[in-house]
């Protein structure tokens, strides 16, 4: 974290979110209205690795003055994912357990009525996906799904969490970037 956020100390604005898939999505919705848009416009996403380590990157730049804005997951999602890959149950409810705290945590930090699971929520100081970004995208975003399968058969790799790859995948989606996906740019950029 400590690396992402020293480009961040210098940010007319910062966005905080839980990794480069995100990093990469939103800068490359910028992108579609000018390539660099965000990073021109003093827009620093920054990835911070996981959703516990949100509220210190975000105090840290609060306090230096950065306007700050946050998007975590509520990994809404996560038993079914979990029973696909055979997890046994009592690690299963440890998940849960993990996952409701640390959201509970969150949503305490920034002021919003705490819920173990929160649906889709756009607040004037953070976002969050009642699951993940691939699963909202999956569910809202038909165009970017299609970019995504067209690279990955151009470069024959697999995308699964490529930075780069998504960026350009956001860049070439044809349709309109989702509401929600908008709506949160609005609050990053201040407006």
């Amino acid at each position: 974290m400590a690396d992402q956020l020293a480009i961040a100390l210098f940010a007319n604005r910062a966005f905080l979110v839980e990794g480069t898939t995100e990093s990469a999505v939103f800068y490359g919705i910028g992108d579609r209205t000018s390539p660099g848009a965000l990073e021109a416009a003093g827009i620093s996403i920054v990835p911070v690795g996981s959703k516990t380590s949100i509220p210190l990157a975000h105090a840290i730049l609060k306090s230096i003055g950065v306007p700050v804005y946050a998007l975590f997951d509520a990994d809404g999602g996560f038993e079914v994912r979990a029973k696909a890959k055979n997890k046994k149950q009592d690690d299963i409810d440890r998940e849960r357990k993990n996952h409701a705290v640390e959201n509970r945590r969150l949503m305490r930090y920034f002021g919003l009525p705490e819920e173990d699971f929160p649906p889709a929520t756009i607040s004037e100081v953070a976002a969050i996906f009642d699951d993940h970004l691939e699963a909202f995208l999956s569910a809202n975003w038909d165009e970017w799904i299609s970019a995504c399968n067209i690279i990955e058969t151009d470069a024959g790799i697999n995308l699964a969490k490529n930075q780069l790859a998504y960026r350009t995948a956001t860049l070439r989606s044809g349709g309109e970037v989702p509401e929600m996906l908008a709506q949160i740019l609005v609050k990053v950029e201040g407006k």
